[in-house]
């Protein structure tokens, strides 16, 4: 006999999540799908998303339908198939809906204290309550939390306190041509690296300055940390070097890897505890200002109609509206403010305090908890 998803009594005890499904016209797609895993948040998951803000009955239904489609990995996951290194795992969520990765938005999936967790966006995560639940067309997780977009890369780098490279990113002009490139792997530097190059040329001259940010950027190419290997070549034109110590870490150029895999909107980014520098100091002068106006331009609209990419910007902007309302907030803040890049160790005042979006952390704003 087959077992329909709504009838499940896994998607009859989470009412929020499974009434919705209908309401948004994904019943009959997600019925019809096999092969699929389907992370169901809980009521009480449901309803603190509201506490932020995010009502299903108030936000853009194709913002809704997003989300859901989010919580919907591409393959039958059991709980015991992770393990406690992070698995890369592909959702539903495909362009041009809040992401801008042409393979669609993943999430990460790993066994911490025994339980099942799933990282999302602003590496907000979700413990399984329940695992395993099977249907005719694969599996339901109850989850704990809520699922987030992966961000933009301001948003990502604020929440993280990884301030100076968000500044230096402004400071040389480079917001949107980064945020907008498609496919693209960063290598975000720590404070503490950026200390290092604080009063040299690189820091002072904007040439330069703009040409040691793209010596960090790998334009298409999502390159998750399992895959990383050989060399990358960046959107400065010159190549980082990848290397593979004795205990698994990483190394770019001689610069470790200890912070692996955020997920954001245009694909990955990765925390390094050095600032890398072109070999050629005068890189920029390789390539002037307008070769590297066109090399962005090419890799933003190459094989898009641009009307196409306007559209999906304008949606972008629309879903992102309260990210970039809040990021600014967080600018200020340092990262001696945080016990670590994980933002679920930031403390329920600072979380309140912010004004974080959505359910982000899963602490009431309103009373701190």
């Amino acid at each position: 006999m087959r077992v329909r998803l709504t009838e499940h009594r896994a998607m009859q005890a989470d009412a929020s999540y499974s009434s919705a499904i209908p309401i948004f016209d994904l019943l009959e797609w997600l019925e019809s799908l096999v092969d699929i895993t389907i992370l169901a948040p809980t009521n009480k998951a449901i309803e603190e998303l509201e506490d932020f803000g995010f009502d299903f009955n108030a936000v853009d239904p194709i913002v809704v339908q997003a989300l859901l489609t989010y919580h919907v990995l591409d393959g039958t996951f059991e709980a015991d198939s992770f393990s406690t290194i992070p698995r890369i795992i592909s959702t539903l969520l495909q362009p041009p809906l809040v992401t801008n990765v042409t393979g669609g938005a993943v999430a990460k999936a790993y066994i911490e204290d025994g339980d099942a967790v799933f990282e999302s966006g602003l590496q907000k995560t979700a413990k399984t309550v329940q695992d395993d639940i099977a249907f005719d067309g694969g599996l339901v997780h109850a989850i704990d939390s809520t699922l987030i977009f992966p961000h933009n890369v301001s948003v990502t780098s604020a929440v993280a306190g990884l301030t100076s490279f968000l500044g230096a990113v402004e400071t040389a002009g480079m917001v949107t041509s980064i945020e907008s490139l498609a496919d693209v792997t960063i290598f975000i530097p720590t404070n503490e690296a950026f200390k290092s190059i604080r009063h040299s040329d690189s820091a002072k001259d904007i040439g330069k300055l703009v040409s040691t940010l793209e010596y960090h950027v790998v334009p298409s190419a999502v390159v998750y940390s399992s895959n990383l290997s050989s060399s990358l070549t960046t959107l400065q034109g010159s190549k980082l070097e990848i290397s593979t110590a004795g205990d698994g870490s990483i190394f770019v150029n001689g610069a470790k890897i200890v912070t692996p895999d955020l997920l954001i909107y245009g694909g990955v980014a990765h925390v390094i505890d050095e600032v890398l520098m072109p070999r050629d100091s005068n890189a920029s002068n390789k390539c002037g200002v307008a070769d590297r106006h066109d090399r962005v331009s090419s890799l933003l609209f190459g094989d898009f109609k641009i009307v196409f990419w306007l559209a999906m910007l304008g949606l972008s902007l629309v879903i992102f509206r309260m990210g970039s309302k809040f990021a600014g907030r967080l600018r200020g803040l340092q990262a001696s403010h945080r016990s670590g890049l994980r933002a679920d160790k930031m403390s329920s005042l600072e979380q309140g305090r912010l004004g974080l979006p959505y359910g982000t952390f899963g602490v009431d704003k309103r009373t701190g908890s």
